[in-house]
């Protein structure tokens, strides 16, 4: 500390003189004001780089609808629906641990299965090798476990359809 009133006296300042001490409260104010304003700076420049990052993302999205919107309509696919064929999926959660698997599309399914293995939880009476016309539906129940709980997708197969397609599983809301 001597060191530094040692440093101060050099400069031969009468520290009785009002206005010196008046000039150092202000230049240490300043100097306050200058650093706020470099972290004000810097959190600016944080958030323009934030905006330019969603921008360059939003403008992605746009080119992607726009290019999918173009696409004529046999080669848009819902999700769950088969690659090739008019068969589609739709499930829909009934109460409790019943479901319905509804065909969507506009042909009738034969042999369709599903993976029990995927789904966890207690499957029960799900699909195997049924026959499932079109806007009809196949019950079935899954019941959740702490242990296991369920998937959030139901992996199916039919004739025609080889590789497993995944149709989303609606889990109900527990309050």
């Amino acid at each position: 500390m001597n060191g530094i009133i040692e440093w101060i006296k050099q400069f031969d300042i009468d520290f009785g003189d009002g206005p010196a001490w008046v000039a150092l409260v202000v230049s240490l104010g300043a100097f306050a004001v200058a650093l706020r304003g470099l972290k004000w700076q810097r959190r600016a420049a944080e958030a323009g780089e934030k905006s330019a990052d969603a921008a360059v993302r939003s403008a992605n999205a746009a080119e992607k609808s726009a290019a999918f919107a173009e696409l004529p309509a046999s080669q848009k696919q819902k999700p769950g629906a088969a690659a090739a064929g008019k068969v589609s999926w739709d499930i829909q959660h009934v109460s409790g641990a019943l479901y319905l698997l509804r065909n969507t599309g506009d042909d009738i399914a034969t042999g369709v299965t599903a993976d029990a293995s995927k789904i966890g939880g207690i499957p029960r009476q799900l699909p195997e090798g049924a026959a499932v016309r079109p806007n009809e539906s196949v019950q079935f129940m899954l019941v959740d476990t702490w242990q296991s709980p369920l998937a959030h997708e139901l992996w199916l197969t039919w004739d025609g359809q080889e590789e497993p397609v995944a149709v989303p599983i609606p889990h109900p809301r527990s309050w």
